[in-house]
């Protein structure tokens, strides 16, 4: 049995068969899906910048709800000795306790939302 160089066996026949579009609902899928990838794209986009300017935001509120736990703490402090010297009514004490909780939770919720 000869055997030539570089030649194992039979030489199978290929055929060589150009592409040629399957019709026009594949090129209304592929538009669809080019379409579909350009609008997540720019969901993804927005998203990221909206969630930027909410952390902006929130580190912004940050000294100003710090200022504001401050000088509720300062005016239940105020409302407190104004009862415990009795010029002050029960009902101011209560509203300070209100205002400083209520300005702590601000605080928090600021801390909260830049973390």
């Amino acid at each position: 049995m000869e055997r030539r160089s570089g030649h194992h066996g039979p030489t199978p026949h290929l055929q060589w068969v150009p592409y040629t579009s399957p019709g026009p609902g594949i090129d209304r899928y592929c538009q669809c899906c080019k379409s579909q990838l350009c609008c997540a794209d720019a969901n993804v986009t927005l998203e990221v910048q909206q969630a930027f300017l909410n952390l902006r935001a929130a580190e912004e509120r940050i000294p100003t709800a710090e200022l504001g736990a401050q000088q509720a703490a300062e005016n239940l402090e105020i409302a407190t000795g104004r009862y415990a010297a009795g010029v002050g009514n029960p009902v101011e004490v209560t509203d300070a306790e209100v205002a400083n909780t209520n300005a702590k939770t601000a605080y928090i919720q600021a801390l909260y939302d830049y973390k």
